[in-house]
């Protein structure tokens, strides 16, 4: 399964390790421009290829919950009403609304009927 990164904050945690990684050359072998500067090439390197690195085309998830409204299954996102009935005549909510698209399912894989 693909995985998804925040861009900023990559770039963010890189720059906080090139500081660690200078703070760590230098307490080492004392201050060295020439190794400081081969380090930083590097890491800014890495840097333009995350920054130009092309986006994946997604959308974050929008979760939201079934709410008991007058006995219907109301969206906590948009508000559409469902009353889904399965073989027994029993209500069910389905994982996600059918006019939002909201993901009903709590994080942990449960479902998200509140």
């Amino acid at each position: 399964m693909a995985e998804y990164i925040d861009r900023k904050a990559v770039l963010q945690a890189m720059w906080n390790a090139l500081y660690i990684v200078e703070e760590d050359q230098e307490a080492k072998h004392g201050l060295d421009p020439q190794e400081r500067l081969a380090t930083q090439c590097g890491f800014e390197a890495g840097q333009q290829i995350v920054a130009n690195f092309p986006a994946a085309d997604v959308k974050p998830v929008v979760r939201g919950t079934w709410e008991d409204v007058m006995g219907w299954l109301t969206c906590s996102v948009c508000g559409n009403t469902i009353y889904e009935i399965d073989d027994y005549g029993d209500r069910y909510p389905t994982n996600f609304c059918s006019n939002c698209g909201a993901d009903m399912r709590k994080e942990d894989g449960g479902n998200g009927k509140g």
